[in-house]
């Protein structure tokens, strides 16, 4: 969403056409970009509106009518372009951070959730059970404090913002025609702070028991679809239209659509949306196996003690579904600025806008895929714990007969998880040292004017574009902790209690880059913060009871109180459970 102001770079007549274009098209991923579940706003935020707008005769005119256009004749070179960088003073703005992490986005394993947990009697011998489940995170965790996307993305920062303003001052002082205001350009991307990722995941977890001695035995593993996208709430998605509004409407004089090219716009805003903002899978999840004996039984304590193992079974057996499949990118993209500003003079018969975009919208899917695209299950992590679980009657307590109905009942589980190899992203931080050490303004020794000009081509690739790189993920171990307090009754009953989640900040190493790429690339902060969760969770179940076997039909329901470095979700489910 913040990509089309890095190709802004394009001072003289002919360049300033490009980075108008560029302007509008922030204006266009803005509005495009506020896709979130209360659905789309009005039709005049149309991508392809405002692309049309850009390259609209309109313009030309405006633009090749310049005094400026009309002095400048010159073809471009590296030298050219570099002055017009300098001038226009875009390479302050290449030495803000446009990334400040890039880590992965944390989230819970389905099969950690206290809905599945293994709580059955040890008179249950055996035991099938499917539980549909939905689960919903509003607000991701960008770090370990905030789910605001102005923690990730460096576009909001104010050294940024000023640098950005500018670059706005100077294409005013080119273009006296224009009505660019820089504060409603501020304010615009000032709105971007609060946007966050939201995530959806909804299916079967199926599972089973079986009792051999005393032992007792539990698999599982979900079928599920998960689907994120970017999200804001409405009310920020309305400032954003309004402010756009005025921008457009200063700027170009933006009028009213007609019925048919709003539908047309819909349709196509929606097409943007559903291939660029939303990505979305459906497959099967890892495994999950609890073995475990008894070590205390009377009629005061139950506990036993076992182990669990989460096997890395998951995989996608379709991808895109309603949304897309984003990838990182692997061979980053390197600006073409002689081919951009040679189209962007008077007289080309070649629209300019596409090459600029075709670059800021990899910028955007790359940035989809590292905050978007999770992978199905612990993406390939074998997990290995122990476990122990207790059983306390409040009868040995409290002498009354109703007592005997409330089980006071935990699960608690340690579980280590193996490193594994995964796409990670990094990225390069920009080095001050470096900018300080050229001199821009030289116009005589083509070697110097080579290497300043293929330095802020690299540059622009870095900030837009983290490096991606094959790396060893060590996630760690992960505490869970469940407690509830169990009524049954002989035909129905509830649970309440407590729940608590914690993984802690992953490690990475063994990077598969080259000597020079670790020496720029910032490693720490592209890892998981520590996360942590504290649940309230509750259910009520019924119980239908045949001659050989019993089904229980269970409602179940949790909500997070508190949490760090992961969103504060909630899980909906019913179970229905079969035991003989």
């Amino acid at each position: 969403m913040f990509q089309p102001f890095n190709q802004m770079k394009n001072r003289s007549m002919y360049h300033q056409k490009c980075s108008f274009s560029h302007l509008l098209l922030l204006l266009a991923f803005t509005l495009a970009a506020h896709v979130q579940g209360n659905g789309p706003a009005t039709m005049r935020d149309d991508f392809d509106d405002l692309i049309a707008l850009v390259d609209s005769q309109e313009i030309t005119n405006l633009i090749t009518s310049s005094s400026v256009s009309s002095s400048t004749t010159r073809k471009p070179n590296k030298e050219f372009i570099v002055n017009i960088l300098n001038d226009l003073e875009v390479i302050p703005l290449l030495q803000e951070d446009f990334f400040l992490r890039t880590n992965n986005i944390v989230s819970r394993s389905l099969l950690d959730y206290p809905e599945f947990l293994p709580w059955r009697h040890d008179k249950d011998k055996r035991a099938v059970y499917v539980i549909l489940f939905l689960n919903q995170t509003t607000r991701m965790h960008f770090t370990k404090g905030s789910s605001n996307i102005c923690t990730y993305l460096g576009v909001t920062q104010a050294s940024f913002l000023q640098k950005l303003e500018n670059i706005i001052r100077s294409v005013q002082g080119l273009f006296p025609e224009l009505t660019i205001d820089g504060d409603k350009i501020t304010r615009l991307l000032q709105l971007f702070q609060t946007f966050t990722v939201q995530e959806r995941r909804f299916g079967f977890m199926i599972g089973g028991k079986a009792t051999f001695n005393r032992w007792h035995f539990n698999i599982m593993a979900p079928w599920y679809y998960i689907e994120r996208n970017h999200f804001v709430n409405q009310n920020v998605q309305d400032d954003i239209e309004a402010l756009v509004e005025d921008i457009l409407e200063e700027t170009l004089g933006v009028t009213q659509l007609t019925p048919e090219e709003i539908d047309l716009a819909t349709s196509r805003r929606n097409a943007f949306i559903d291939q660029h903002l939303i990505s979305d899978k459906f497959g099967i999840g890892d495994t999950r196996i609890y073995l475990d004996h008894p070590v205390i039984k009377n009629k005061y304590l139950s506990t036993r003690l076992g182990l669990l193992a989460t096997i890395p079974t998951a995989f996608a057996m379709k991808k895109g579904l309603k949304g897309t499949h984003l990838h990182r990118v692997i061979n980053r993209p390197i600006l073409d600025l002689i081919n951009l500003v040679e189209k962007a003079m008077p007289g080309s018969t070649t629209q300019v806008t596409q090459q600029a975009f075709d670059f800021a919208l990899d910028a955007l899917d790359n940035l989809g895929a590292m905050i978007l695209n999770p992978p199905m299950g612990n993406g390939g992590h074998f997990g290995l714990g122990v476990l122990a679980k207790n059983r306390s009657p409040l009868s040995g307590l409290i002498k009354q007969d109703w007592a005997r109905r409330f089980i006071m009942r935990s699960f608690i589980s340690l579980e280590y998880l193996f490193p594994a190899t995964e796409w990670r992203s990094f990225r390069v931080p920009a080095n001050e040292a470096l900018f300080n050490a050229r001199d821009f303004t030289q116009t005589t020794d083509q070697l110097i004017i080579n290497s300043n000009f293929y330095f802020l081509l690299q540059q622009l690739t870095d900030r837009l574009f983290p490096i991606a790189i094959h790396a060893r993920v060590s996630p760690g171990v992960v505490f869970r902790w469940s407690s509830q307090m169990c009524y049954e009754g002989d035909e129905n009953g509830f649970t309440l209690g407590t729940d608590t989640y914690v993984r802690n900040r992953e490690n990475l190493s063994h990077l598969d880059a080259t000597p020079a790429t670790k020496s720029i690339i910032d490693a720490f902060n592209a890892r998981a913060p520590l996360a942590y969760q504290s649940k309230l969770v509750g259910s009520i179940f019924f119980k239908i009871e045949k001659p050989d076997r019993l089904h229980t039909i269970s409602l179940l329901a949790d909500y997070t109180m508190m949490n760090k470095g992961i969103g504060a979700d909630f899980m909906l489910a019913l179970n229905i459970d079969t035991t003989f």
